[in-house]
């Protein structure tokens, strides 16, 4: 697949290019977090010639981990677990990931209003029973629309009325309010009062109830490292992936894809067979791209939202959680943007990590600052203990929970982003198509590849 030159010049769309080295595998991915990952061991297992194209120096996308500079432990600080459905348990297995987790932590909590700056007294969670009761309840509605775990193209058509409800409304209607506060720590960034419920059944839907019930029972399908799924995949995969490079222009025809990457080593030109996009399809991730003017149009009226990671110490670690409510809200869900969960790790250097969450796009910088600022307003009104505090580790999940507006969901937009599929010899997954987990995501890309390779 590989072969070097030290000058070649190869036509992308109408342009020629300078390449330092080129490649031409049968498939092409880009993006190598949970989605691009893996489609990549799918086809590498199929003994496909394929090649992916990731921007930073890793593979896993929003599966962090914290490793304790002091000890062997660690704390999953991004993705906490999987859903336990044969694809996932094939996948994990045929990675060879261990499967003993760190028991959940059981913390001495303080409910917080992060956005005023102070503890709320007043607030009572529903009781644990009346929590588990709701989740059944729950789950009883979904299972109506229990293919809509496997993507975009199983939502119902048309749309019913109630599932364009915010959710927190369709709770009330259904009679089940209870799940909102644990449903929000699970999707955060979002907002129940107003999130439509069409995008809480497809993140949060039958096999995420299945996993949450399982969870709380304390059967949780959890490896102790998430991210060594992503460890052991990279060493799979070995050099069929180009690390710390993005590609600069993609051309795409029915004949094929050219691509050129800018990669540690130069500029790359490609040619493949087929492309997979694994990334986000939001604009600035396709600069470059001759994009169609339907494409165009849909990837245009995608948004992002931000959820952002800090591993954190302070002179004074209590070990205790400061847990995001809002007093006036529905079951206290948390007030945005601003921090929503303050944890203490699993390690032993007293640390904690904490989700600080927009539900618009925000930068490392703004969301750095407003987790600063709402800390020493908390220590400021004696809710958090008082010290200097040090950020150890910041993990930027962007283009996270990403959506279009609710009337672009009832006019049919998800059914012109499925119908966009197989177009000039490329393909799209990931959250945007499958919802905003792990699992998901491998049920929708596992069904997808069994169409590209028929293709």
């Amino acid at each position: 697949m590989l072969y070097l030159i030290s000058s070649l010049l190869i036509l992308a769309g109408a342009r020629a290019h300078t390449c330092t080295s080129s490649l031409t595998p049968e498939y092409l991915i880009i993006g190598g977090g949970s989605a691009g990952t893996y489609t990549a061991i799918q086809l590498h297992d199929l003994n496909k010639d394929l090649l992916v194209i990731e921007a930073s120096s890793i593979l896993g996308g929003h599966a962090n981990t914290y490793y304790d500079p002091l000890s062997p432990a660690l704390q999953n600080v991004g993705v906490q677990g999987f859903h336990n459905t044969s694809i996932t348990r094939q996948y994990i297995e045929r990675l060879n990931v261990s499967l003993n987790p760190e028991p959940w932590g059981i913390y001495d909590t303080k409910n917080i209003d992060f956005v005023a700056g102070v503890e709320v007294q007043n607030f009572t969670a529903p009781p644990f029973t009346d929590v588990v009761t709701a989740f059944r309840k729950f789950r009883t509605i979904a299972s109506q629309w229990a293919d809509f775990d496997r993507g975009w193209q199983y939502a119902p058509s048309p749309i019913p009325s109630d599932l364009l409800l915010p959710f927190s409304d369709f709770t009330m209607k259904y009679g089940f309010p209870e799940v909102l506060q644990s449903i929000q720590t699970y999707l955060a960034p979002v907002e129940l009062w107003k999130e439509p419920t069409i995008y809480v059944l497809k993140n949060f839907g039958l096999e995420s109830i299945d996993a949450y019930l399982e969870t709380i029972s304390g059967h949780g399908y959890r490896p102790r490292d998430i991210f060594e799924v992503y460890t052991k995949a990279a060493a799979i995969l070995g050099d069929k992936v180009l690390y710390n490079s993005t590609a600069t222009t993609v051309t795409r025809s029915s004949k094929g894809v050219s691509v050129v990457a800018s990669t540690p080593k130069g500029t790359t030109c490609i040619q493949a067979k087929k492309l997979i996009m694994a990334a986000p399809p939001l604009l600035y991730n396709l600069r470059g791209w001759e994009l169609t003017p339907m494409e165009t149009k849909l990837f245009g009226k995608l948004k992002g939202k931000s959820s952002q990671i800090a591993v954190f110490r302070s002179q004074n670690f209590d070990g205790k959680r400061y847990y995001g409510v809002g007093p006036n809200s529905t079951f206290g869900t948390p007030n945005l943007p601003g921090i929503t969960d303050i944890i203490p790790t699993a390690t032993t250097d007293k640390t904690w990590f904490s989700f600080t969450d927009s539900i618009s796009p925000s930068t490392i910088s703004q969301s750095q600052t407003l987790f600063k600022s709402q800390l020493k307003t908390l220590q400021g009104n004696g809710a958090f203990p008082k010290g200097e505090f040090e950020i150890v580790k910041w993990f930027d999940h962007k283009d996270y929970m990403c959506y279009v507006e609710v009337e672009e969901v009832k006019k049919g937009y998800y059914v012109e982003l499925m119908a966009l599929q197989g177009g000039k010899n490329t393909w799209f997954t990931g959250a945007v198509w499958a919802g905003q987990d792990s699992s998901l995501i491998w049920n929708f890309t596992k069904e997808l590849l069994e169409k590209i390779l028929k293709a």
